[in-house]
């Protein structure tokens, strides 16, 4: 009877083992994947950070393109309400 309920220990363990093999091998093959997927965000977040440097860069040299036309215009402005003076 002792032999039998160790034969059967035995066939667990070994169950058990090989359970313990495959999960860990699963677990191996997971890891490898969120490596993969921490890469490719971490390209797409340089990217963007490219991207919002380049539109901040934009936006300024906008702002300042429309205060020197918005003086050339005020000076256009002024000079032909001098013209009507004369």
């Amino acid at each position: 009877m002792d032999k039998e309920l160790r034969r059967q220990d035995d066939k667990q363990m070994g169950e058990i083992m090989y359970m313990l093999g495959e999960i860990h091998s699963e677990i191996k093959g997971v890891n490898s994947r969120l490596d993969k997927v921490n890469g490719q965000l971490d390209k797409h977040e340089t990217k963007l950070d490219e991207l919002e440097s380049f539109k901040d860069t934009t936006v300024g040299k906008i702002s300042i393109i429309s205060v020197v036309f918005g003086f050339v215009g005020s000076f256009v402005v002024w000079i032909i309400q001098q013209f009507i003076k004369i």
